[in-house]
């Protein structure tokens, strides 16, 4: 929750940053360790600025926190989206079928793109560069062909598909923010500009499980270590 925005009861959200500030004193509490995403690394900075002493471990399996070259859960998420999307390809070539694969990506595209590029993809796309799906179906179209009527397009959730007809209530080029529906839309739209059966398959979510990595575990015992 955060405690500058606390839900109240009929009225605007509450400023409890104080109250919880007076808590964190009375128990004695000097200050917080904290493996935290951007919304944490926020509310934490606001209450550094108020005098709490706070160390912040960045946490993000999407690697989007800024001035952070690797953050804790990405190498694990990672992992797990590369083994999917390798079952993914192998599925697509014994069923000569296109799959278009949502991953995690709201905001930037690491995952999409070093798990695309490990699994073989024909095409990427990221939520930094626009992408025009009528030069995904060009390429497609040099790939595919009777030897090889098989292929992997890898989507971040965040995408920003140029060239696609927005969706009634949204802008052109917006950020598709629903799971889901990168891939749907994606895949719809390749469908209608060339030959071939695509199939939609979203595994983003699914990226968060699995146990963690050697690079994440000797990551957080490097974060864990006394100086």
């Amino acid at each position: 929750m955060d405690p500058f925005h606390a839900p109240a009861t009929n009225q605007a959200a509450a400023d409890l940053s104080d109250e919880l500030l007076k808590r964190l004193q009375a128990e004695g509490i000097e200050a917080l360790i904290s493996a935290v995403g951007n919304q944490g690394l926020e509310i934490l900075y606001k209450l550094h600025l108020k005098g709490l002493h706070t160390v912040c471990i960045p946490r993000s399996i999407e690697n989007d926190i800024a001035c952070t070259a690797v953050s804790f859960g990405f190498n694990t998420a990672l992992s797990v989206t590369i083994e999917m999307l390798n079952k993914a390809y192998q599925a697509a070539r014994s069923a000569r079928k296109i799959a278009v694969v949502e991953v995690s990506g709201e905001q930037a595209g690491w995952i999409a793109l070093q798990a695309g590029i490990a699994a073989r993809a024909d095409s990427v796309l990221i939520p930094e560069i626009p992408c025009n799906l009528k030069h995904v179906a060009a390429r497609l179209k040099d790939k595919i062909s009777s030897r090889r009527p098989y292929g992997l397009v890898v989507v971040a959730e965040g995408a920003k598909l140029a060239g696609d007809p927005p969706a009634q209530g949204e802008t052109k080029d917006s950020i598709l923010p629903r799971s889901g529906q990168a891939a749907e839309r994606a895949a719809k739209t390749l469908q209608s500009l060339i030959p071939g059966d695509f199939y939609p398959l979203v595994i983003g979510p699914w990226a968060r499980g699995g146990n963690p990595t050697a690079v994440d575990q000797q990551l957080g015992m490097a974060f864990g270590q006394e100086p």
